[in-house]
């Protein structure tokens, strides 16, 4: 049968109907029908067609306002083509053409705009992988289900297969995807799919590699970071062109029957994989440093190079972080901790610093290549170095890789730290930790003090006037006192006329009396010399940088007034003052042994009373400060103080005291002169070794006058004396050791000598004959002899320490 349609014969058929692919075409034509069509449609409406595929279909058309109606359709077949074929066809031409028919109900067909097409109850199929949609341009929608592949990856893969009016939905829930798109496209899709969802696991297997020596996560580091280098420098694998994303009814496929061969094809977005290097396919590596173990998930034509490279890592090495304790001898250990912490913390701050910088600048320059040296060689030298000793320069400390902490109670240093960083750490805490030189300061103070008074005059005392009565026996008796010194008159009249006690002095005094007037003349002429030298020597040793402090004092009471108590009485009040020596020093010693000292000397005396009838004591301090610089040995002036004082004084009587020469009579004077000296001397002698330290402290010792009393009993000061029986003991032992090394120089001579005696040819001597050796004269003692001369030397001994001990108990009794 054959179909001729022209425009100008079919101009009542209304232009609707576009797009296809919907349901299988075999679900619209009856079974059994064996005609065949020849249609030839040239620039035919589109109702016309739609008219000739209801009548197939045996359903009505239902076509939407939205279709454009003057749609034109050219379709001439070539040969006969049976009905199904004739359906495809125009169902392919209306596609083209963007007009979809959607079933409705059973006796309808809805044409609509292809981008409608889903909203009108295009049928949804979910079936096994197996079962293939038909190879029509009907659009339908298919439920695919991923068996190993991940939703985005599958995703990607239909986004660059489907047409341009498909659509693809992910269903994160079931791991699938909802495909809208033409039936061909559809079953197309799921041929690619089927054959790229492939487990991968079927290529790579599991293996277990122990380690010995090095950590499992830090070899599983390495692994990684030459994985990850590899891949980037890996280069894109090839693909194959992918078809171009037109509508299905464009696309050239071979019938499902013929059974083509399906040619790998290369997915862009899929997870990258390093096919043309050392390592091909997906590599996994896991690490347990509890049980010391490597999986590795990789393909085994893979595990030859991962098996060299955990070989050249899992050697024997040292640890990289060590524990050290650090005795100090000298340093103090909470200094040495902060000064070594602030010294890593600013040399890790440095370090980041410059790396940074290098990081920048080096980074485009690297040599890939150099990944050419082999790996063993690499490690091999590391370990090497690290056998060796390497250290790290103070820039490449870093703080968060060491851990210094003191210990007060045993003066020490716990480290925790890299080998390197430790030996560098080592040789600072080494050169720091050394002894300090000592000095011994030596202060002398001298004072003096120069004093002359003279004291010339005439002194009157008149005790009181008094009245007399003649006695029977011719004499007369006192009968009353008035007037005279004070209270004098209240006296009773015997004891007005004793003679109060005066106060004598020095030098020459004279006391006149006239019993009648009751008058004392005191006549004196005194003079005084004083002088006064005091002079103080105090000794201090200490290290370098650390201040001394030497104190010689004595409290003294100090009047500060007068308090009442609760009944109002008054009472004197007083307070304690210590008085005496005070010196502070703090020396500074430099590699020429000159002395930078910064001292403080403080000198306080008491003086007079202060307040009357009090009994306290006016105090007087002397205060030096100076920093000075000395070289050893050598003695400077510290500072000093001269104070003199000139004091006259003039007692007389008004009037009378004033007449010349008469005056003399009546007046007394004193004229004093006081002279206060007082200079400070030091000298420091700087102590670098322990032979100095002992020899001036002997020095010192010498210096005194202790005359015995220091003994080596309690004490076991070598400065100490010894006492008698010490000194037997040791006289003993010294003779003891000199006969041992007299018997060894013996013993030693007897063994030369026998030598050189059999060592010296016999002559005489037949063959087969021996002949008997002469006893040899010899001057040695026998032991019996040695032994008799050692008995005698001991008796001498033992009356030589009855000799010291008699002469001990007598010393003991002459110091009691």
């Amino acid at each position: 049968m054959s179909f001729i349609h022209t425009p100008q014969s079919q101009k009542w058929i209304s232009p609707l109907l576009a797009l296809t692919m919907l349901l299988p075409s075999t679900g619209l034509c009856q079974d059994g029908d064996n005609r065949t069509f020849e249609p030839k449609f040239i620039q035919a409406k589109l109702a016309i067609v739609l008219k000739e595929y209801g009548e197939l279909a045996g359903r009505t058309i239902l076509m939407a306002p939205e279709v454009n109606a003057n749609t034109e359709i050219t379709l001439r077949s070539q040969s006969p083509l049976t009905k199904q074929e004739y359906m495809n066809a125009i169902e392919s031409m209306l596609a083209m053409s963007g007009i979809a028919i959607v079933p409705h109900q059973d006796k309808f067909l809805k044409v609509v705009p292809a981008d409608a097409a889903r909203a009108n109850a295009m049928t949804t199929q979910i079936e096994p992988w197996g079962d293939l949609p038909p190879d029509t341009d009907n659009l339908i929608s298919r439920v695919v289900v991923l068996r190993n592949m991940e939703v985005a990856e599958g995703q990607k893969i239909i986004d660059a297969l489907k047409s341009k009016n498909g659509k693809v939905h992910a269903l994160e829930r079931i791991n699938g995807l909802l495909v809208t798109d033409s039936s061909a496209n559809i079953s197309r899709i799921l041929e690619i799919l089927e054959h790229i969802d492939q487990p991968v696991e079927t290529r790579e297997q599991l293996f277990v590699m122990p380690i010995r020596h090095g950590m499992p996560s830090e070899i599983k580091a390495k692994l990684e970071e030459i994985i990850v280098d590899l891949k980037e420098e890996k280069t894109a694998a090839p693909t194959v062109a992918l078809p171009r994303a037109s509508g299905a009814p464009g696309v050239i496929r071979a019938r499902p029957d013929a059974a083509p061969a399906r040619a790998p094809v290369a997915i862009a977005g899929a997870e990258p994989e390093v096919e043309r290097g050392i390592v091909r396919g997906k590599v996994k590596v896991v690490a347990d440093d509890r049980t010391g173990i490597l999986i590795i998930i990789t393909r085994p034509s893979n595990m030859t190079f991962f098996e060299d490279i955990v070989k050249a890592f899992d050697v024997e090495t040292a640890p990289d972080v060590l524990v050290k304790v650090f005795r100090l001898e000298f340093a103090d250990a909470d200094s040495i901790a902060g000064m070594l912490n602030t010294l890593v913390g600013s040399a890790g701050a440095r370090d980041q610093g410059s790396a940074a910088a290098g990081a920048a600048g080096g980074a485009p320059g690297e040599d890939k290549g150099a990944r050419g040296v082999a790996l063993e060689e690499y490690v091999s030298e590391r370990i090497k170095a690290m056998e060796d000793g390497e250290k790290s320069k103070v820039g490449e400390l870093r703080a968060e890789n060491i851990k210094i902490l003191p210990d007060k109670r045993t003066n020490s240093l716990i480290i925790m730290a890299s080998r390197s960083d430790l030996a560098t750490i080592e040789e600072i805490i080494r050169d720091m930790d050394m002894m300090l030189s000592q000095v011994l300061i030596e202060a002398v103070i001298i004072e003096i003090d120069l004093g002359d008074t003279l004291k010339t005059g005439v002194d009157w005392i008149q005790r009181s006037l008094l009245a007399y009565k003649p006695n029977s026996a011719g004499g007369r008796s006192p009968v009353m006192s008035f007037a005279g010194r004070a209270g004098a008159g209240n006296l009773n009249p015997a004891d007005a006329t004793t003679t109060p006690a005066f106060p004598t002095g020095h030098g020459l005094t004279y006391f006149f009396t006239h019993y009648g007037l009751n008058i004392d003349m005191v006549v004196q002429a005194a003079s005084t010399d004083d002088r006064t030298h005091i002079i103080s020597s105090p000794v201090i040793l200490t290290t370098d940088n650390t201040e001394a402090k030497i104190t010689s004092t004595e409290q003294i009471y100090i009047f500060t007034g007068k308090k009442y108590d609760q009944y109002q009485n008054p009472y004197d009040d007083y307070t304690t003052k210590d008085i005496g020596l005070d010196l502070s020093v703090k020396p500074h010693i430099n590699t020429n042994k000159v002395v930078m000292m910064e001292i403080t000397q403080s000198m306080s005396q008491p003086g007079d009373v202060g307040a009357p009838q009090s009994g306290s004591k006016i105090s007087s301090t002397r205060t030096l400060t100076a920093s000075i610089a000395v070289r050893h040995g050598e003695t400077i002036i510290l500072g000093g103080q001269v104070r003199t004082e000139k004091g006259q004084s003039r007692d007389k009587v008004p009037l009378v005291g004033d007449i010349p020469l008469v005056g003399r009579l009546f007046n007394s004077s004193s004229d004093t002169f006081k002279r206060t000296e007082m200079i400070v001397f030091i000298t420091p002698y700087v102590l670098d070794t322990n032979e100095e330290i002992e020899a001036e402290a002997l020095r010192r010792r010498n210096a005194l006058d202790i005359d015995g009393s220091w003994k080596r009993d309690w004490s076991n000061s070598k400065l100490a004396e010894p006492t008698a029986k010490q000194i037997w003991e040791e006289k003993r032992a010294a003779k003891e050791l000199a006969r041992e090394e007299a018997r060894t120089r013996r013993a030693e001579k007897a063994a030369a000598a026998a030598a050189e005696r059999d060592s010296r040819p016999q002559p005489g001597r037949a063959s087969g004959q021996l002949r008997a050796r002469q006893p040899v004269a010899s001057t040695e003692l026998s032991d019996e002899q040695v032994a008799e001369l050692l008995l005698q030397n001991e008796a001498r001994w033992s009356e030589d320490l009855k000799q010291v001990d008699a002469l001990a108990v007598e010393s003991n009794r002459q110091e009691k």
